[in-house]
């Protein structure tokens, strides 16, 4: 089937598409970078609260600027010895787990 033939059995499906697709283009342009009419901000009393706990954390974490280092430099700490446990390598499973052992 040629192009021209598709376009003339589906010419109401083309003609809906370009309308819509203008309408769409045509408001987005006549609306872009204008401000909404309307804007309205509700804060809740569960977002204040949160608000709270945020500004608490933030100052926990500021606290945290001031924590003695002196423990590095202490003997004992640097006597410690890393006891890490390479693991063993293990051999690779299948490609696709998921597939039936008998179409493989």
């Amino acid at each position: 089937m040629d192009l021209s033939k598709r376009l003339k059995e589906n010419k109401n499906t083309v003609i809906l598409v370009i309308v819509v697709l203008a309408i769409f283009l045509g408001f987005w342009f006549l609306n872009r970078g204008k401000e909404p009419l309307l804007s309205v901000t509700v804060r809740t009393p569960n977002q204040e609260i949160v608000g709270r706990e945020l500004v608490v954390e933030l100052e926990r974490l500021r606290s945290l600027s001031r924590i003695d280092t002196s423990i590095f430099n202490d003997l004992i700490f640097r006597r410690l010895q890393d006891t890490r446990v390479i693991p063993a390598v293990q051999p690779v499973g299948r490609l696709n787990p998921f597939v039936p052992q008998a179409l493989e």
